[in-house]
């Protein structure tokens, strides 16, 4: 199997969790995750050239202007994200939740607890080891942007995921 490709059975069980746009891109490339993201951020430029020529076009003379430095961020960062699901694992392998409990290690402090803001917090991995540290979970506030509205992360347990029940913004 080419290494890019997804087994059609792991592309059943994650396809719930990606959005429509995800969903049907890789439904066009059989599976193929790689081609799937190129063809996302082909669409996504050619929005961009349709809606904001101006900005395309200094993409390509000047990439380094801070507008277009951050379009090319967002972009790539947005197709990376949106096959997040096909990618990783939620759940960490042991080296990670190491590099996850030092962490939370460093940001939980000793002397009680305190409100923590986590920024691009993806999905609250981090909230149970927070949890393991001593804060409340309750103290633990996670925002990722690339979720709209950005969804506030604040559990009564340990339990890591956005809260789409409410949703609510920070």
């Amino acid at each position: 199997m080419h290494r890019n490709r997804v087994a059609k059975s792991a592309i059943t069980s994650s396809m719930t969790t990606l959005d429509d746009d995800a969903r049907a891109l890789l439904e066009e490339n059989d599976g193929d995750v790689e081609k799937a993201r190129t063809s996302y951020i082909g669409y996504t430029l050619a929005y961009l050239e349709e809606e904001m020529p101006d900005l395309y076009a200094a993409l390509k003379t000047d990439p380094s202007r801070p507008d277009c430095h951050a379009v090319l961020v967002e972009v790539t960062f947005d197709a990376i994200a949106a096959f997040l699901p096909m990618t990783h694992n939620p759940t960490p392998d042991e080296a990670t939740a190491q590099r996850l409990t030092a962490i939370a290690r460093a940001v939980v402090p000793l002397d009680g607890p305190a409100r923590l803001l986590d920024v691009g917090c993806g999905n609250g991995i981090l909230l149970p080891y927070v949890a393991a540290c001593g804060a409340p979970p309750t103290d633990y506030r996670g925002i990722d942007l690339r979720y709209a509205p950005a969804p506030r992360h604040s559990r009564g347990s340990a339990s890591a995921g956005r809260d789409k029940a409410r949703g609510a913004p920070i």
